[in-house]
């Protein structure tokens, strides 16, 4: 079942590297010879369905998103500065909202994971931003991209949250009745056949990506012009966090009849499209199995650890969050065909939740609310909010109710429940 909070999240990380850069890195990454047949295990997180892993530079330990989506590695520019480097030029990287922004290149000494260390690494070096700020009290310091993951195999256990490197598939033990499939790699990206509706596509393997699926607009309304009885809704307001900071938009969320993944077919599931998104299969899908990455090989390997249901959104008509640039609860989403009997816009802030005054927190009580008491208010099948608007000025009280967004409860379905 799909929540607020799990959307809330939503796209966190889905454009900020689907970039272009305009150069070819200056600086070739060493995997040193001696490593040969090596294992090394690390303990790692999650959280909003991402893969965060520790990371060694110059014997301090930093806090990572592991993501096959970024083609780049990227570290804070404070870190950078810390350290010694050597300028490896400049890029322009656009980001999926076609914005452009200049950020250096460095050459750093190391990158350690674990017992395995990546040496003359050139990496991105990004100031702290909109992007890193939306984890809230978690500071996040960098990315594992591509550049690096693609250098040695990687098992990921999510049930035991452990990570093994090693540069031999066989220290993994596979089994035969694990899935198996072809990804087809580039210098950059790895993809993986997928039909969605009966329809082949290719998703970008993307664990930066913390749900399920992801469409492209063209593939969006190609499934549209097949299917007149598609399910979907559509949102209004905030849609994803990019290099630049906070996008605004329409968020379709779409029901799939059926999606196969090679051996692994799946029923009704929830895929997002917005403007400008691209094709992903995202971590929330891979965190339901043991995966095992090997991109030189051209493999991907799917040992499930739980099984995968029908998905629901039973929500309420607005979607509420943080927002950590302001210390503020704000209304981020609203459905559009929504049982609201007042107007109430994108972004306007909520002083009050079942009689709780949330208006003036700062970041470490917005954090401690939304990780812990909002878990509480947002179990509950109605829920009292106060919304303060600036345009006018004032505040008002409304009641949430949840329900049954998608699928969509069709007159027959409800007369159906009642007989």
């Amino acid at each position: 079942m799909i929540t607020t909070k799990k959307i809330a999240f939503f796209f966190l990380l889905l454009n900020i590297f689907c970039f272009q850069q305009n150069e070819v890195l200056a600086f070739t990454m060493d995997v040193p010879k001696s490593d040969k047949n090596f294992t090394t295990e690390i303990s790692y997180r999650i959280i909003g369905n991402l893969n965060i892993i520790p990371v060694e530079i110059n014997n301090n330990t930093y806090q990572f998103i592991f993501d096959t989506g970024a083609r780049t590695t990227v570290v804070n520019s404070t870190i950078i500065n810390q350290i010694n480097h050597n300028i490896a030029g400049t890029t322009n990287i656009k980001d999926a909202n076609k914005d452009t922004k200049e950020l250096k290149k460095v050459a750093i000494p190391k990158i350690r994971i674990g017992e395995k260390e990546f040496k003359n690494p050139v990496v991105i070096s990004m100031p702290t931003s909109d992007y890193f700020k939306r984890f809230g009290c978690e500071k996040i310091d960098g990315i594992i991209g591509y550049d690096i993951i693609k250098k040695v195999k990687w098992k990921i256990d999510p049930k035991n949250k452990k990570i093994t490197l090693s540069d031999q598939i066989e220290n993994f033990n596979i089994q035969e009745t694990q899935h198996k499939f072809k990804l087809k790699t580039t210098e950059y990206v790895s993809y993986i056949d997928t039909k969605i509706n009966g329809s082949k596509t290719k998703l970008k393997l993307d664990t930066g990506f913390n749900k399920y699926f992801c469409i492209n607009y063209p593939f969006y309304e190609y499934l549209k012009s097949k299917s007149n009885n598609i399910q979907q809704v559509k949102s209004q307001g905030w849609v994803k966090t990019s290099l630049h900071g906070k996008n605004n938009g329409t968020l379709n969320t779409i029901q799939a009849e059926s999606i196969q993944i090679g051996d692994i077919t799946l029923e009704n599931q929830i895929i997002y499209n917005s403007k400008n998104t691209p094709l992903l299969l995202g971590n929330g899908f891979l965190n339901n199995f043991i995966t095992i990455i090997d991109i030189q090989k051209k493999q991907l390997f799917l040992d499930p650890i739980k099984s995968l249901e029908n998905e629901k959104i039973i929500d309420f008509d607005l979607k509420i969050g943080p927002d950590y640039q302001t210390n503020r609860i704000i209304v981020k989403n609203i459905f559009e065909e929504h049982s609201l009997e007042t107007t109430i816009k994108p972004g306007s802030q909520i002083i009050g939740v079942n009689s709780v005054d949330v208006s003036n927190f700062t970041k470490q009580e917005l954090c401690d609310f939304w990780n812990t008491q909002w878990k509480t208010h947002h179990g509950k099948s109605t829920i009292r909010i106060e919304i303060f608007e600036e345009d006018s000025n004032t505040s008002k009280e409304i009641t949430l109710t949840k329900n049954q967004i998608l699928p969509r409860i069709t007159n027959e379905m409800r007369k159906k429940e009642l007989n």
